[in-house]
């Protein structure tokens, strides 16, 4: 099966068995429809399908020169989230 082919959870895991995959790369189209992802190990992506996981959305505060966007960040997050992120780093 190729990966364009993929539409249910037991497909994307037989795709990971098939290929003997070690990590799975996850992520999301940001606003400037740049991919911006991680790798995952093989269990955690098992886990993922079945639970779901968390991405941070910090990621879509960066535009595609990797300069922080902070107008259109406060567009995408609450002023909550936002305090909250800066609390953190």
């Amino acid at each position: 099966m190729q990966p364009e082919e993929m539409r249910t959870k037991a497909q994307a895991r037989a795709i990971v068995e098939e290929r003997a995959l070690q990590h799975v790369k996850v992520g999301i189209i940001d606003n400037d429809a740049v991919l911006r992802g991680k790798y995952i190990d093989r269990e955690k992506f098992s886990a993922a399908l079945d639970k779901g996981m968390g991405f941070c959305d910090v990621v879509l505060g960066w535009d595609s020169n990797d300069q922080w966007e902070e107008r259109e960040f406060r567009r995408a997050v609450s002023d909550w989230e936002l305090a909250r992120y800066f609390e953190i780093i």
